[in-house]
């Protein structure tokens, strides 16, 4: 399988089981082999470097992911469910396995997850951690934490006939002094309750696996749309917390440092950047600010208001007129 997401071209290959995969050089952006951790044993302790702890523990009380830099240049993922990812130190190459009951597709959401937001970032890529829709054929970002509805949301953007580009994971490209958003993998992962709520039963879409009751929405199915090329980001809305009390859907601008330590606090894969590759960030994002109007949305936690929650974002964002693109000198006044 060959692919473009996130602007990467990516290759996947299924090693099968005490086999080998074929030893030609890689012609993608990225190779991945599926069942397999690599040519070469992992070196000892003494040749390994912990460089990232996650805070986030499971229910064992080990932590979620431990990854690990080798002194020969590549990084080990080491999940707490048993799943391994070795990173090659030229960013090309990725080996991968797992432990039952994961399966393949539990492995492929890390996958277009974590590791190639690492090799994202480590390309010099930021990544912000958001979900991407179409509007008048631009992109519109909907950035926020883990919980905060993204993908919720994108979903509700999609049974209106929105095409939808990334889910969560959100990479930026410049061109030619504009930003551009490619597109993900054609699909928005939600929990249980978010289906639930949009569809009114929490059965409505298939598991991602049997070892995780994650569900997904394929945007290639009847009624959907999948945005495959990049567009120009037209705005970023940051989602705020949901608030029982609110009766209508507010949006304010955000500017400045509070538009910038927001886009800080919501980058994707910021915990392994080096200080060269933190500093460049903090410039990209600074750029982004000139070109970008931003935007802050709270809304009611009733899901029965998400449809008319996307009329009024597609409302807010067309209402933008002449601030849609403001100039460096007028966002530098603001």
């Amino acid at each position: 399988m060959n692919a473009p997401v996130f602007g990467l071209n990516v290759e996947l290959e299924a090693c099968p089981p005490g086999g080998e995969p074929a030893t030609a050089e890689p012609a993608a952006d990225v190779r991945v082999i599926l069942g397999w951790l690599g040519p070469r044993q992992p070196p000892g302790e003494e040749r390994q470097c912990l460089t990232y702890r996650s805070p986030a523990t499971a229910r064992s009380g080990s932590p979620v992911l431990l990854v690990y830099r080798w002194d020969t240049g590549e990084h080990l993922f080491q999940y707490h469910d048993g799943t391994r990812f070795v990173v090659s130190a030229d960013l090309r190459q990725v080996f991968a396995t797992w432990s039952a009951p994961s399966v393949m597709e539990d492995t492929l959401v890390y996958l277009f997850g974590p590791v190639l937001a690492f090799i994202l970032r480590r390309r010099g890529t930021v990544c912000l951690h958001a979900s991407g829709v179409e509007i008048d054929g631009k992109a519109v970002l909907l950035l926020g934490p883990h919980g905060a509805g993204k993908s919720t949301l994108a979903a509700a953007f999609a049974r209106r006939g929105r095409p939808i580009l990334p889910d969560d994971l959100a990479p930026l490209h410049e061109r030619a002094g504009s930003f551009h958003v490619p597109p993900g993998r054609p699909r928005v992962l939600l929990w249980a309750s978010a289906v639930e709520s949009l569809w009114g039963d929490a059965g409505a879409l298939p598991q991602v696996s049997p070892a995780w009751s994650k569900r997904f929405l394929d945007l290639c199915g009847p009624g959907l749309q999948f945005c495959p090329a990049p567009l120009p980001l037209g705005a970023v809305y940051i989602l705020e917390r949901r608030d029982d009390q609110a009766s209508q859907p507010r949006f304010e601008p955000v500017r400045g440092n509070a538009a910038l330590v927001r886009f800080v606090a919501n980058t994707y894969g910021n915990y392994l950047l080096t200080p060269e590759l933190r500093a460049a960030e903090l410039h990209v994002l600074c750029r982004l600010l000139t070109q970008v109007p931003v935007r802050r949305l709270q809304s009611a936690t009733d899901a029965s208001r998400l449809p008319a929650l996307c009329e009024a974002l597609e409302a807010d964002y067309r209402g933008l007129g002449s601030t849609r693109m403001p100039s460096r000198a007028r966002s530098a006044a603001e």
